[in-house]
Parts: C-alpha cells; sequence; structure tokens
C-alpha cells in the first residue's frame, strides 16, 4: 500500500468523524463534511478494499443522516413555533 491510498483512508475517516459533531452542532457542516467523507471514502475503496475505509464510509453515511434528521426537526419546529 503506498502513502496516498494511506492518506486518503485517514483522511476519510477523520472527516467522516468530524460530521458526526458538526451534524448536531451545524447540520448542514455536518451534511456537507458527510458527503466529502463519503466521496473521499468512495474513491479510495475503488483502489483498495480496507476496514478503515469502511468506518470512514460509516462515519460519514451516519453524519448525513443525523445532519439531514436535524435540519428536518429544525424546520418541524420552525413551522410549529409559527402557527
Amino acid at each position: 500500500m503506498n502513502s496516498e491510498n494511506k492518506t486518503l483512508e485517514i483522511l476519510a475517516l477523520v472527516i467522516g468523524i468530524a460530521s458526526l459533531p458538526l451534524s448536531c452542532l451545524w447540520a448542514i457542516g455536518g451534511v456537507l463534511a458527510g458527503a466529502l467523507g463519503l466521496v473521499i471514502a468512495m474513491r479510495g475503496r475503488r483502489r483498495n478494499k480496507s476496514s478503515l475505509l469502511s468506518a470512514a464510509m460509516i462515519c460519514s453515511i451516519l453524519g448525513i443522516v443525523i445532519g439531514v434528521s436535524s435540519m428536518v426537526i429544525m424546520i418541524a419546529f420552525y413551522i410549529m413555533a409559527v402557527s
């Protein structure tokens, strides 16, 4: 394994993990970080199938799901407050 693949793995995992708290604090940031981590993990997964990339994909997908859920909840509370 060369150093570029290892760098992609670590970068995807760090961004995927960062998307989890970001999605709770700032929903759009979590979704964007999750999408970026997912894209990087998928690009790296084409070259090799490592468990680090699988963990990065799982964290990124969870970040996206939590971020979208947070946005839906915020919109629902806004609609309830307005009406």
